[in-house]
């Protein structure tokens, strides 16, 4: 979400993916796809969005990876 957003619809949103996750349907499509879930807050979500896009773009960064590369992965794993 947004920085500012009112923390009552942060929670809000929460409560609701956590209700759609846990549908039935949901859950079958998750274990089709070998999906997981995980429970935790807006904070923590974002904590760890935080550290996988600075590990990630170090990586980048480091075998400068650009974005022809990468389609060219794309086309080749087609």
């Amino acid at each position: 979400m947004p920085a500012k957003v009112n923390r009552t619809i942060v929670l809000k949103v929460n409560q609701e993916i956590i209700h759609i996750i846990n549908l039935s349907d949901v859950q079958d499509i998750l274990l089709q796809e070998n999906g997981e879930t995980v429970r935790t807050t807006s904070e923590k979500f974002a904590a760890v969005i935080h550290e996988e896009y600075t590990r990630w773009l170090q990586v980048v960064r480091t075998v400068s990876v650009t974005i022809d590369m990468y389609r060219a992965l794309q086309y080749e794993n087609a």
